[in-house]
């Protein structure tokens, strides 16, 4: 709460609070406090307080006003503002209006009891008198003796603040249909994963009227040109995730045989044999961060004078937030665009933008065979900036191949994995990919 406090005293200056609301995690982290303070709707109950606080504003300029019939004005204007402040206020405020008194009214809740005891399907007697009825009914009357009464504490000053729109997002995940990551036979890599759309250069989907804007150029394997004119595969699919999101072991391992980094854009990468649908496939998770004891790396390749070389940043540098930029295409920092970037040695997490890592996990190293095995649903890494990430916020991803051992060659994951993984075209998710917001909270 007071990393931005600059002088540690705890008390946060309006400087500090406005500097703390121009970094996008700060207002994220911010936004899910429940705070306690005096409700604004009752400070009629409190108007002398409001008044004094008011006058001593006044004050100070009409103690600087040295002409007397100027004081005097300035006295007469103050009254006046003062005065339509108070019946402002009056006819505003409600808290003292709110009476007590339950939110289902006792009919129905004793309805709702009767029915909970005794509801048949077919009826003899009309509805509520029987003689079961009847001695439910009785019953209830004594268990509300007990009850005590729904009160609305009218003599508290200090009530709890919630952000509306947090509220309303988070009211969305209780209500909204549940989301299970596990299928059974599959894990899914990235909570709730979305097909990438974002591609930068203005390539143009085959199913897209939007610049920039290509989920077939990611969902499946085909060819595609590069800047020089000639082709290449994209194999595997790749999954929309912010830098700093969790990545899961989509099944039980059986061999690991790679954790290290791939030349050219590949980046820090994961390969290791699963079974699924009762195949043995090598799955590959392509652009993740490479933590180590004291440093890490976003993304960057093995061989030095590839696009993108390695970039290594203590731990220690990020302990006050500090910006990773992007790249231009010779490798160069962007001035002013980046990942915000904060250490907590406390809790033993770096926070990416919106996204805390949590290195306990995350400086695991997986050794190639059998010795160090996961399960599925482990995390496994983190999502890096290799790719497309380096220059763009919104493209960053999660490249994920399916290779198939029996057959010899590389599969389409979206033809495999269609059930599990949304493809939108068009829509919504074009607006929601925007580098920041993991699609676990859409």
């Amino acid at each position: 709460m007071f990393k931005n406090n600059n002088y540690r005293d705890k008390v946060l200056s309006v400087y500090e609070l406005q500097k703390a609301m121009t970094s996008q995690s700060a207002i994220y982290n911010l936004s899910k406090l429940i705070c306690q303070h005096a409700s604004e709707w009752n400070t009629a109950s409190n108007m002398a307080d409001f008044k004094n606080e008011v006058l001593a504003i006044y004050q100070k300029g009409i103690d600087q006003e040295e002409v007397t019939a100027e004081k005097q004005a300035m006295t007469e204007a103050r009254d006046a503002k003062i005065a339509l402040l108070e019946d402002k206020i009056k006819k505003l405020c409600f808290w003292d209006q709110i009476t007590s008194s339950d939110i289902v009214p006792m009919p129905q809740r004793r309805e709702a009891y009767i029915d909970s005891k005794y509801n048949p399907t077919h009826r003899i007697f009309p509805k509520g008198t029987s003689a079961k009825e009847i001695l439910l009914s009785k019953e209830f009357d004594e268990l509300e003796k007990e009850r005590i009464p729904r009160q609305f504490p009218q003599d508290s000053n200090n009530i709890y603040h919630l952000h509306p729109i947090a509220f309303v997002e988070h009211m969305k995940l209780i209500t909204a249909p549940r989301y299970e990551p596990d299928h059974g036979d599959w894990y899914d890599p990235i909570v709730n994963p979305q097909v990438r759309g974002h591609y930068p250069g203005g390539h143009l989907g085959i199913h897209s009227e939007h610049k920039g804007w290509d989920t077939d150029r990611s969902r499946a394997i085909k060819r595609r040109k590069t800047s020089s004119g000639s082709t290449r595969m994209h194999h595997g699919l790749d999954i929309y995730a912010p830098i700093g999101t969790p990545i899961y072991a989509c099944q039980d391992t059986t061999y690991i045989g790679r954790h290290t980094f791939q030349t050219k854009a590949g980046g820090f990468n994961l390969n290791f044999q699963v079974k699924f649908k009762e195949k043995k496939y090598i799955i590959g998770y392509c652009h993740m961060i490479h933590f180590e004891e004291t440093e890490f790396c976003l993304g960057g390749s093995a061989k030095e004078g590839d696009y993108y070389p390695r970039e290594y940043h203590t731990y220690e540098s990020c302990l006050n937030t500090r910006t990773i930029h992007f790249k231009d295409k010779n490798g160069k920092n962007v001035s002013g665009k980046g990942y915000k970037v904060t250490y907590n040695p406390t809790a033993n997490t770096l926070t990416i933008d919106k996204m805390v890592v949590d290195l306990d996990i995350a400086k695991k190293t997986f050794k190639k065979g059998t010795s160090t095995l996961f399960k599925k649903g482990d995390v496994v890494g983190y999502v890096g900036m290799t790719g497309n990430a380096v220059q763009h916020r919104n493209t960053a991803h999660l490249h994920l191949f399916m290779y198939d051992i029996a057959e010899g060659k590389e599969k389409e994951p979206m033809k495999l994995l269609k059930d599990y993984i949304n493809n939108e075209e068009e829509g919504d998710t074009m607006s929601k990919q925007d580098g920041y917001t993991p699609s676990s909270e859409w």
